[in-house]
């Protein structure tokens, strides 16, 4: 079963506009052509709100707005159809969720939350030309997830000055796009997997503490990128397996490790690391493999193994 199908057992949807301060409550649903839902929940500082929207039809725009001292928040919005555009945002918010399911074409979702703690924000896309978005600042405790499956999705999950969050975002399907940011934030989580052909993956996570970053690619065309600069104990893994990949790592801190493994054709890795007690595996299984390590400073170690023809290694200490 689909996971939007899960999501519509779970969700009480009623045909009403309920919305104030203090436990507010708003819930639209919508079933036709050319529908528009907005709900702000005006403010002056609003408790205890829930906001659910639910649209089935072609060129459904649903807006969901909960903002400035918002607690207890939630925002539940489902679209299925052709032409759908969801916006959700949150602003100084606890212990807030915010939720977006999309079934369709060429839909697009933008989920945004400020200063939460306990958050989780969830997108799931199935369609085609998909567009996803998250993004979480001044957080604690949050989780960014974004599920996109179907033709030329793009998927971006950021956060920024927080901590303990875990983002991660999984695309299956031709040309699709990822990205994952994480910056100036302690014990931060990354993933990345992608499966199809064409893809392309990016995880950034800089001036932060213990954080870790893993992407995961399967499929033809693919290229990766992870980058971790001014952070301290920090591991990145990327393992690609298919044809024609390509995966470049960058580390500049202390107490680092990167994990490349790459198993197909005409693959290429190269891995940069600045610090103190630097540690780098690269394995190449296949033909045509070229590999490039550098590290710098002191207590470094470099293990790199490609089995194959026409492999060229390039180690420097």
């Amino acid at each position: 079963m689909k996971l939007y199908h899960i999501l519509f057992t779970i969700i009480l949807l009623l045909v009403s506009t309920v919305g104030h301060t203090d436990s507010s409550t708003t819930t639209v649903e919508q079933n036709g052509d050319g529908n528009l839902a907005t709900a702000d929940q005006s403010d002056p500082t609003i408790e205890n709100n829930l906001i659910e929207q639910s649209q089935t039809g072609n060129g459904n725009s649903a807006e969901a707005t909960q903002i400035v001292n918002s607690s207890m928040s939630s925002i539940l919005q489902v679209q299925s159809g052709d032409n759908n555009d969801v916006s959700a945002s949150q602003q100084e918010s606890s212990s807030t969720m915010v939720q977006i399911v999309q079934a369709g074409d060429s839909q697009i979702a933008l989920s945004t939350q400020w200063i939460t703690n306990n958050t989780i924000g969830e997108i799931y896309q199935e369609g085609q030309l998909n567009d996803g978005e998250l993004f979480q600042s001044d957080s604690v405790n949050d989780t960014g997830y974004l599920f996109q499956s179907g033709q030329s999705n793009m998927g971006f999950v950021r956060a920024t000055s927080g901590e303990f969050h875990s983002g991660t975002l999984l695309q299956t399907g031709v040309l699709n796009d990822g990205n994952v940011i994480q910056l100036r934030g302690a014990f931060y989580t990354a993933t990345v997997t992608q499966s199809g052909t064409g893809n392309q993956a990016s995880s950034a996570q800089n001036f932060g503490e213990s954080l870790i970053s893993e992407i995961t690619q399967s499929g033809d065309a693919n290229t990766a990128f992870l980058l971790q600069i001014f952070n301290e104990n920090s591991y990145a893994l990327a393992s690609q397996n298919g044809s024609d990949n390509f995966s470049s790592i960058q580390q500049e801190g202390e107490f680092m490790n990167v994990n490349t493994i790459q198993n197909g054709m005409l693959n290429e890795v190269i891995a940069n690391q600045d610090g103190a007690t630097s540690s780098t595996l690269a394995q190449q299984n296949g033909i045509d493999n070229f590999i490039e390590i550098s590290q710098s400073e002191t207590s470094g170690s470099i293990t790199a193994n490609q089995i194959g023809n026409g492999n060229i290694g390039m180690i420097s200490q």
